[in-house]
């Protein structure tokens, strides 16, 4: 199934999901909030929810299945190239993430392309950056297809 995939394009990804991140994720899509400010506007409820998210993640069909997903990001993703597009300023996942999966990757032979923004949030950077990001995705697109 994997084998006519030409390219792949991550944005805002992968991370490992983590309490913190989960705990920050879901607060501030419960408050319809930006996920940049949540943890400074409502610090209680990050804790609390990153109370619940701690055992959650840690039941065994929960953390094996986040194994195997994570197994197979890094182990069997195609070996197609891939373009990583990230930010510096994303509040839920760290770059410093997805540069690691990156340099796995590469690791594995794949040819990785990336576009780090320092100012776009958490899958922000197509309406912050619109003809930046449009531009990355054509340049992309034109090397997997040629």
């Amino acid at each position: 199934m994997l084998q006519p995939v030409k390219g792949l394009i991550l944005d805002s990804a992968p991370c490992r999901l983590t309490p913190s991140i989960s705990a920050r994720g879901f607060t501030a899509a419960v408050l319809s909030k930006p996920a940049e400010s949540i943890q400074i506007q409502h610090p209680h409820l990050v804790s609390a929810a990153q109370l619940l998210f701690t055992p959650v993640l840690k039941f065994p069909p929960i953390a094996n299945r986040q194994d195997q997903i994570w197994q197979a990001w890094s182990n069997t993703a195609p070996l197609c190239p891939q373009l990583y597009l990230y930010s510096s300023a994303d509040a839920l996942i760290p770059p410093s993430a997805v540069q690691h999966f990156q340099e796995m990757q590469k690791q594995r032979g794949v040819q990785v392309h990336s576009k780090m923004w320092t100012d776009s949030a958490h899958c922000e950077h197509y309406r912050i950056h619109p003809d930046e990001y449009v531009s990355q995705l054509e340049r992309f697109v034109e090397r997997c297809c040629h």
